[in-house]
């Protein structure tokens, strides 16, 4: 959508799906400092749900292994580097839009 919630709404975002998906342990590691737990592809694609591989995909040129594969790595990497503080940060309060 066109919800422009800032990196918080949509990392917040991120990590609810992980979490109702049975995945909260990975995402909580992710956030909180220490190691980060490694999170399978099957589980990564559950997460993610087929709409949005779908999607990253066509804006990737990926495979899905290929896309799958690189999030895995990456994707732990982002959140614990997003949350220094071992938190989510707050979600945005520029939710409207700009006046």
């Amino acid at each position: 959508g066109d919800d422009k919630d800032g990196v918080g709404g949509g990392l917040r975002e991120l990590v609810d799906r992980f979490r109702g998906n049975g995945h909260d342990e990975e995402a909580k590691s992710w956030i909180e400092t220490g190691s980060n737990r490694e999170i399978s592809e099957p589980a990564l694609a559950e997460a993610l749900g087929e709409d949005t591989i779908a999607e990253l995909t066509t804006k990737t040129g990926l495979s899905r292994h290929e896309l799958l594969d690189r999030l895995k790595t990456v994707l732990p990497t982002a959140v614990d580097t997003l949350t220094p503080e071992g938190r989510l940060p707050p979600a945005s309060p520029y939710t409207g839009s700009p006046v």
